[in-house]
């Protein structure tokens, strides 16, 4: 028989008992800590295509390129910017 009789398992039960807290604590901070990095990835990506989707409007169509040559002349341009146009795609 021990010193401490019967209530030997009492101290093993609360050391388990604070180890599952203690489990339960950081598996909570570290589901948080999770989630919070899922968000900030979500929001920077959210970020990066709404520049790009403001950036696209700047990029021209590559099916339908208009000859500058043919806008000069439409114009009525003087002889030298119908020379210059030429030269232009």
């Amino acid at each position: 028989m021990s010193f401490l009789g019967n209530n030997v398992r009492a101290p093993i039960l609360v050391f388990v008992q604070c180890m599952i807290k203690c489990s339960k604590s950081l598996m909570s901070r570290m589901l948080t800590d999770a989630g919070n990095a899922m968000g900030y990835v979500r929001m920077i990506r959210s970020g990066g295509l709404h520049c790009c989707s403001n950036a696209i409007q700047f990029i021209p169509d590559l099916e339908d390129i208009e000859k500058f040559e043919e806008m000069v002349a439409e114009d009525q341009l003087s002889d030298e910017c119908q020379r210059a146009a030429r030269w232009l795609l």
